[in-house]
C-alpha cells in the first residue's frame, strides 16, 4: 500500500489529473480503499466493472471524479460503460457523445460508441448506422491495432454488408 501511495502522490506531483491502478483480485479491493484515503488525485475504478459486485461502486468513483472534474473523459467513458451494461442506452450515448468530445481519438469510446449502436439496432447491412459503425470501428483499430474485439465487431459489420472476404480477413488480424 505504501508503494502504490508513493507512487501515486509522484504522479500527482508531476501533473497528473487522473491516475489508473489496477485491482486485479477481489481482495485488493481493501487495500484500494486504504489507497484511495492516503491520495488526492482521483484513481480510475474502472477495473471494477469485470467483477460484477463492484460495478454499482465503479460507478460511484467516477461519479465522485465527474463532481470534481466534469470534463474527465475517461470518467464520461466510464459512466457510459456502465450505463451499457445496464442497457441504459439513452444515458450511455449522452456518457459517450460527452467523452467523445473530450477525447475523440480514444479507441475504448470509439469501440463503446460502435458497440452501443450494434445493441439499439443490430447489424443492418448498408443503413446509416451501421456505416457510421464501420467507421467508428475501422478508426478504432488504426488507433489501436491491438483493440481484438474492435476487429470481432468489425468483421460482423462487414458480414452484414455481405463482405464475407473482407470479414474474414477482418476476424482473422
Amino acid at each position: 500500500i505504501d508503494a502504490a501511495v508513493a507512487e501515486i502522490n509522484r504522479y500527482a506531483r508531476a501533473g497528473a489529473d487522473i491516475v489508473r491502478v489496477a485491482v486485479p483480485e477481489k481482495k485488493d479491493t481493501d487495500a484500494l480503499r486504504e489507497i484511495l484515503k492516503q491520495t488526492a488525485v482521483p484513481i480510475v475504478a474502472d477495473v471494477h466493472f469485470h467483477v460484477g459486485d463492484y460495478r454499482d461502486k465503479a460507478a460511484d468513483e467516477f461519479q465522485a471524479i465527474l463532481r470534481s472534474d466534469p470534463n474527465n473523459a475517461t470518467a464520461l467513458r466510464g459512466m457510459g460503460y456502465s450505463y451499457l451494461i445496464k442497457d441504459d442506452y439513452h444515458n450511455a450515448g449522452d456518457f459517450f457523445s460527452r467523452a467523445a468530445e473530450k477525447s475523440p481519438d480514444d479507441p475504448r469510446v470509439l469501440y463503446y460508441s460502435a458497440l452501443l449502436l450494434q445493441r439499439e439496432n443490430g447489424f443492418n447491412g448498408g443503413d446509416e448506422r451501421t456505416l457510421h459503425m464501420q467507421s467508428q470501428l475501422e478508426k478504432v483499430v488504426q488507433l489501436d491495432p491491438e483493440f481484438a474485439d474492435a476487429y470481432s465487431l468489425l468483421a460482423f459489420v462487414y458480414s452484414s454488408q455481405e463482405k464475407e472476404e473482407q470479414a474474414l480477413k477482418t476476424m482473422m488480424k
